[in-house]
């Protein structure tokens, strides 16, 4: 993969789901707050398992 590239995309594509998750974390739970963490693992763990199914198959 060509870092120049995808070394950008994922910065700006953190940078744009981390607010989204932020927001998200304030509604969901609306009295309390839900840790923006727990989000962002929930939605993270999915495409790490993905990807290390990926490059274990090589």
């Amino acid at each position: 993969a060509d870092h120049r590239v995808s070394l950008p995309l994922a910065a700006l594509l953190g940078a744009a789901f981390l607010p989204l998750a932020d927001v998200a974390a304030r509604v969901i739970d609306r009295p309390a707050e839900t840790p923006v963490g727990i989000l962002v693992a929930a939605a993270g763990s999915p495409f790490f398992i993905l990807l290390a199914r990926r490059i274990g198959r090589r």
